[in-house]
């Protein structure tokens, strides 16, 4: 594997940004502890990159938390968890949502749920007199403020019930869709379709990540749900990822001990994701 490196970042002011402290380099370890951690992109973090570059600060105080629970033999592995989980997390935030090509990524279910209403029409009613008209919304490249983005160009209206018949004929045949393997097919094609809501994906991952902890270390030596649920607050806080939606920047004061930073951690918000996951 070549040399790949992750910068961790800090949420300041809303945005995350590098660190301007003492950066340590240290190596990503493969999971053993957390080897069934969540999505793929976090399994493969170590395989995608084999260095880190992490506050020293940061990277002590883990260490310190990890002390307090003894835990400190994972080291290698929560450092890796913690950058891994922060990778995804700010891949989730900083997708663009104004982005044209991208609702029509995100919304590709909803709109092929509708389609497919239609062709199924189409495919099992013999008088076909109910065919309207078809509308095509036209999107151009824009430059906008030194940007290039995809904006509304316009519409093409077709009403010829021939051509429109057409359309959905070769629709029918490109799909494959018949009367006899119409629900196969249907399924397959919603299977295959994007059913993940990237509006959501940050909440949903802050949820997974409490939950995994929680089920992963409830009979290790951190004993009782309100101090697992703070020691899980503090990962999360190492991750740079806000408990509360409201929270602009991240508050670790790595003057003081552990014990001082769990007491300012919100434990029953932490509860709050675990049970409604």
């Amino acid at each position: 594997m070549a040399n790949t490196v992750y910068t961790y970042r800090i949420f300041q002011d809303n945005s995350f940004t590098t660190p301007s402290s003492e950066i340590l380099e240290i190596s990503t370890e493969p999971y053993k502890l957390l080897k069934n951690s969540l999505f793929d992109s976090i399994r493969d973090f170590p395989t995608t990159f084999n260095k880190i570059r992490i506050p020293a600060e940061t990277h002590q105080f883990l260490i310190k938390l990890l002390v307090n629970y003894n835990l400190s033999a994972f080291l290698g592995e929560f450092a890796t968890f913690v950058s891994a989980v922060q990778q995804q997390y700010i891949t989730y935030m900083e997708v663009d949502f104004d982005n044209v090509l991208f609702k029509d990524f995100q919304d590709e279910r909803l709109d092929l749920v509708k389609l497919l209403e239609v062709l199924e029409k189409y495919v099992f009613e013999e008088n076909k007199l109910w065919i309207g008209s078809l509308k095509l919304n036209i999107i151009k490249e824009e430059e906008i403020s030194g940007q290039l983005k995809w904006m509304p160009g316009g519409s093409v209206n077709i009403d010829n019930f021939f051509v429109v018949d057409t359309i959905l004929s070769a629709i029918c045949d490109g799909l494959e869709l018949k009367r006899d393997n119409f629900e196969e097919k249907k399924l397959q094609l919603l299977e295959g379709s994007n059913s993940f809501l990237y509006q959501q994906a940050s909440q949903t991952l802050k949820k997974n990540v409490a939950t995994f902890l929680y089920n992963l270390l409830r009979d290790s030596s951190i004993k009782g749900h309100n101090e697992l649920c703070k020691f899980i607050g503090l990962i999360l806080h190492l991750c740079q990822i806000p408990i509360k939606i409201k929270d602009e920047s991240i508050e670790i004061d790595f003057e003081q001990d552990v014990k001082y930073n769990l007491r300012s951690i919100p434990f029953r918000n932490i509860s709050h994701l675990i049970k409604k996951i």
